[in-house]
C-alpha cells in the first residue's frame, strides 16, 4: 500500500468511529483538514458505484475569450 491508502485508511476509520472534527483528525494523522474533507468527500460520493462519469471542465467564459 501507499503512504495515500494508508493515511486515507486511518481517516476513515476515525470518521466511521469517533465525532472528531477535520481539523482535529487531519491534526492526528498529520495532514490537513482539506486532506480530511476529500476523503470524507469520497467515502460519502463514491463515483464507482454511482457509475457516474464527471465530465471535463470547460468554462464558457475565460479570462481570454471575454475581453
Amino acid at each position: 500500500m501507499t503512504d495515500n491508502s494508508t493515511r486515507d485508511e486511518k481517516i476513515g476509520k476515525l470518521l466511521d468511529t469517533k465525532k472528531y472534527s477535520y481539523a482535529v483528525i487531519a491534526e492526528m494523522v498529520g495532514t490537513t483538514r482539506n486532506a480530511v474533507g476529500g476523503v470524507a468527500f469520497r467515502r460519502r460520493h463514491n463515483v464507482a458505484a454511482l457509475g457516474y462519469q464527471p465530465r471535463s471542465y470547460l468554462p464558457e467564459k475565460t479570462a481570454l475569450n471575454t475581453r
